[in-house]
């Protein structure tokens, strides 16, 4: 259970970017579709869209770390539209 809490909460942080700047684009909405911790790494790969509910527009990699008892933090992360060029 403590691997979802950091998905909820990876996503919630990256969410909130675009709050805390106001002329910042406002990110797509993400959906987690694997993820996994192991003491100070974790990832979650998913999808994201244009608005809720609609289908993926594309795919993502979120590369987490965190120091011993601390909180996590995004180390990297990778996106891709599904278009083809």
């Amino acid at each position: 259970m403590r691997s979802l809490t950091i998905v909820v909460l990876a996503l919630s942080l990256i969410s909130q970017v675009g709050s805390a700047q106001p002329d910042a684009p406002v990110p797509p909405p993400l959906r987690a579709l694997a993820y996994a911790t192991a003491d100070t790494v974790g990832y979650i790969i998913g999808g994201y869209s244009s608005t809720p509910g609609a289908p993926d527009i594309g795919k993502f990699i979120l590369a987490l770390r965190r120091e011993r008892g601390g909180a996590w933090r995004i180390a990297a992360d990778m996106d891709n539209g599904n278009s083809r060029r």
